[in-house]
């Protein structure tokens, strides 16, 4: 795959449905807001540049710090995902890349490896326009593919939809791929007659048609990454999904969690070969945790480093703490901001106000 593109998140919308002060795309699932996790999968496929495109809460967006490079455009009224894309289009004009791989920032379940065969097939039949589609189980909050005659096919947003229209199945999923000349050659013929007076993206793909371009959809079977985050019950569905995926490569990187119902671990934290993490644990943040380590039930480990063979007792909690090789930790203990040497023990002040005895003090 050639790097001729660059990528464009459309992040501008308020969320209304979410109902939160904050913007819905900074809501964080398992440590990683929405619209990291999208940056993340986009700068997977390698493109020359991003681009988000803000609006609502715009000062609070680009005061993230993201892992990878981001260029922002600002939408200055909410006009639809149209407009919001017009809003980059000076940034643009002066790029080199021939493709422009658009996708909303509420998708945070949607893996690289899902974008990458649907951008390859975009270049492979050098498409004008190639659009992502899927057959929903329920496909609430998507625009419907709607096949017509002559090989035209149009989006009906749901706001828009007929009652029959809304029982399709078949799905807009949100994300496409454009010849970034003929995209903003089409921008400027799309209306806003419709329910919410916007000007929708997902016209565009009937406008190309009607005028000749190579347009297809390109249809996935990884359906079930496409929760759109609207609500809170959404919001949910999506967390669910991500923990149980974050626990599955821990298994298969070697780590063993007895009770995976219970655990919670952020998407970056790091977790050693035949460590052995017990019911009821939170590990958070940035945390490293080396191998042949014991995490017993009912501990909480924050942005913390655990070198090899570390044990961590019952309703410990660590947050911002070194422990070095071979050292113990707790029970019932809240240690911040400390080093436990190798191979020492830190355990509750006795009535001499010392850690265990002066033998085994560990904490410095």
């Amino acid at each position: 795959m050639t790097k001729d593109f660059s990528a464009v998140v459309l992040a501008a919308g308020k969320g209304t449905r979410f109902k939160s002060n904050k913007i819905k795309v900074l809501h964080q699932l398992l440590g990683k807001s929405m619209l990291h996790l999208v940056i993340d999968s986009l700068y997977g496929l390698d493109p020359e540049e991003l681009f988000v495109i803000v609006g609502y809460q715009k000062e609070r967006i680009m005061k993230e710090e993201f892992a990878y490079p981001v260029r922002f455009a600002i939408q200055k009224k909410p006009l639809g995902t149209a407009d919001a894309v017009w809003a980059v289009k000076d940034l643009l004009k002066d790029q080199k890349e021939k493709n422009i791989l658009v996708m909303n920032a509420d998708l945070p379940l949607v893996r690289t490896e899902t974008l990458r065969p649907f951008f390859q097939f975009h270049q492979q039949e050098n498409n004008d326009l190639t659009f992502l589609t899927g057959e929903l189980e329920n496909p609430t909050g998507f625009g419907r593919v709607i096949p017509g005659v002559d090989n035209v096919i149009r989006i009906v947003e749901e706001k828009d939809a007929t009652p029959l229209q809304r029982k399709i199945k078949e799905s807009n999923l949100g994300v496409y791929c454009f010849d970034k000349k003929e995209l903003f050659n089409s921008i400027p013929k799309i209306s806003n007659k419709n329910v919410k007076r916007e000007y929708y993206l997902t016209d565009i793909i009937e406008i190309m048609i009607r005028d000749g371009k190579k347009c297809a959809p390109f249809r996935t079977e990884n359906t079930e990454e496409f929760i759109g985050v609207n609500d809170r019950d959404e919001f949910e569905m999506a967390v669910e999904v991500l923990r149980k995926r974050k626990l599955q490569l821990l298994g298969e990187e070697g780590v063993i969690c007895l009770d995976k119902q219970s655990c919670w671990i952020d998407m970056d934290v790091t977790v050693g070969r035949e460590t052995v993490i017990h019911s009821d644990v939170v590990i958070e943040g940035s945390t490293v945790i080396g191998s042949q380590c014991r995490i017993h039930p009912h501990v909480r480990i924050k942005d913390s480093f655990l070198g090899e063979r570390v044990h961590v007792h019952e309703s410990a909690v660590l947050e911002s703490c070194l422990c070095e090789d071979g050292s113990q930790i707790g029970p019932s203990m809240h240690v911040v901001n400390q080093k436990i040497l190798e191979g020492h023990i830190l355990k509750k002040r006795n009535t001499d106000g010392y850690p265990g005895n002066g033998k085994n003090r560990g904490g410095t």
